[in-house]
């Protein structure tokens, strides 16, 4: 029974020392991600068989299709959470399955993939892994990048109306 704990342990620890939770929830929270280079999103990936689609995603990085699944939304016991089954595939071959937990506030939804010892599923460990953190990595660069062009635009425009006239100095 240890060593089955053990290996459970050891899967976690590696999917945490890459960020793998972070990093597909940073995707399964809608990342920016258009005109990411050596990044091809498939903005048309709607599966059919994927019963109660949760969210759903398809991109292409590397040469490997990535797709991350999330299926069979249903409320947890308490009534607080939703949980889905989530797939994370590559070129066709699960590499990992756990959950996607759901939370509704309000004015605001919290997601998070869990890599939690208790709720895995499945783990393939390897390069996919990397990968992944590059392709969030490129997102999030992209992204601010497109935010500090956007506030200069805005402060240039806003500065553009005030006249310091012979305060300017």
């Amino acid at each position: 029974m240890d060593e089955h704990k053990e290996k459970i342990a050891k899967a976690a620890a590696v999917l945490a020392k890459y960020d793998v939770g972070k990093n597909l929830t940073f995707l399964v929270d809608d990342a920016y991600r258009h005109g990411v280079e050596g990044v091809e999103w498939d903005h048309n990936f709607k599966p059919k068989d994927v019963p109660n689609g949760d969210r759903v995603q398809r991109f292409t990085y590397n040469g490997k299709t990535f797709e991350l699944i999330a299926a069979n939304k249903h409320l947890t016991w308490d009534g607080e959470e939703y949980w889905s089954d989530f797939t994370l595939a590559i070129d066709g071959e699960t590499v990992l399955t756990t959950v996607l937990q759901t939370s509704y506030g309000g004015e605001w939804t919290s997601r998070e993939v869990s890599i939690s010892t208790v709720l895995l599923k499945q783990v393939k460990l390897g390069d996919w892994m990397e990968e992944l953190q590059v392709v969030c990595e490129r997102c999030r660069e992209n992204w601010n990048q497109i935010q500090k062009r956007m506030e200069e635009e805005r402060l240039a425009k806003q500065a553009s109306g005030i006249d310091l006239g012979k305060y300017g100095d």
